[in-house]
């Protein structure tokens, strides 16, 4: 499973997110630099680049 977050989201920040992702086995984490809430519109070229990278592992 892949974990997508940004670094600057204020409501699940990427401490919370990886303590949630390290729950989940063989789960994978990416923290989005300069994304807040809505990472894929914010940050969308290395939001795709992860997605398609993680699809092709």
């Amino acid at each position: 499973m892949l974990v997508m977050a940004g670094d600057l989201d204020p409501i699940c920040p990427p401490v919370k997110v990886r303590k949630y992702a390290g729950l989940i086995p063989h789960s994978q984490i990416i923290i989005l630099p300069g994304a807040d809430r809505i990472s894929a519109v914010e940050q969308p070229s290395i939001f795709n680049q992860e997605i398609d990278s993680f699809l092709e592992a």
